[in-house]
């Protein structure tokens, strides 16, 4: 960004999201996105597609899973996360917050290298590196497990 300063906060920082398998199917309830957008698609998560529209789509995305759905118990969250924090720290990434639920995760770090198909978020500016931490840490309310390098100052 013209004008920042490189050693701004936010600079290089990503908001990492991924999930499970067969967890963020076509078609699903909850709404969709086409890769790259190719297609569009009406409603998203915070306002879901009309009841139906999508469900042909959906049932034929169920039909050509080859394993089950995965969702991870919540015993299985806090190793899960552990394992997914220790991963980026022993290669030097920088990592603020990561949460870790049933079907998904979010984490805020600073790296280089990506997996693909995760969807990785540049952080704008200071306020939206907050936002994101807070975003990330609500999720322990759905039973996600919490890893942060910044502990609570409450």
């Amino acid at each position: 960004m013209k004008g920042e300063c490189m050693s701004a906060p936010w600079n290089r920082w990503f908001h990492c999201i991924g999930g499970t398998y067969g967890s963020w199917l076509p078609g699903g309830p909850r709404g969709f996105r086409t890769r790259h957008h190719r297609e569009h698609v009406e409603g998203d998560y915070h306002n879901p597609p009309p009841t139906g529209i999508y469900e042909s789509r959906h049932h034929c995305a169920e039909d050509s899973l080859r394993f089950d759905p995965v969702t991870l118990r919540p015993d299985d969250r806090a190793v899960v996360c552990r394992t997914m924090a220790a991963a980026p720290l022993a290669y030097g990434v920088e990592l603020i917050d990561m949460s870790v639920g049933g079907q998904h995760f979010h984490a805020l770090c600073r790296f280089p290298l990506w997996a693909k198909r995760a969807k990785f978020e540049p952080i704008r500016n200071r306020q939206h590196q907050l936002n994101v931490v807070g975003y990330i840490r609500d999720h322990a309310c759905e039973g996600a497990v919490i890893w942060s390098q910044i502990r609570d100052q409450s």
